[in-house]
């Protein structure tokens, strides 16, 4: 069955939380009551474990970025120059996100809400590099 192929691995995984926490937002939206309220709740719990999960995505990703180097192998100047930019933006998202989220566990002591508001530009930022690409 492929649903077991997908949930078999961890981007799988990944993709499917996903996918559940933007359709619990989509049919929570603004609406008031109850119910909407419970959807809401998954959406965020579903997020939450998203970031959980990412906290041992840094190691992954500076393999995959050591072993990119300075791509070299590209045949495009531009494409390699977006890549290396596209990396080290990536690279840079994982620990403003662990920051934030272990000021909110209050394991350190500062304000989470502009470390998340890093994170989302740093996110933006990746967005607007691999679009460029």
């Amino acid at each position: 069955m492929d649903l077991v192929r997908v949930l078999e691995t961890y981007r799988g995984h990944d993709r499917i939380i996903r996918l559940s926490t933007y359709v619990c937002m989509f049919v929570s939206g603004d609406r008031k009551g109850l119910a909407f309220d419970r959807i809401r709740a998954i959406a965020t719990d579903l997020g939450g474990c998203r970031v959980i999960l990412r906290l041992f995505d840094d190691l992954p990703m500076l393999f995959y970025n050591l072993s990119y180097g300075t791509g070299s192998k590209e045949k495009s100047t531009l494409l390699r120059i977006l890549n290396l930019l596209t990396n080290i933006i990536n690279q840079s998202f994982y620990p403003v996100e662990h920051i934030a989220w272990l000021a909110d566990k209050q394991v350190i002591n500062t304000d989470s809400k502009k470390w998340w508001v890093l994170g989302v530009m740093i996110w933006a930022l990746s967005l607007v590099a691999e679009i460029l690409k």
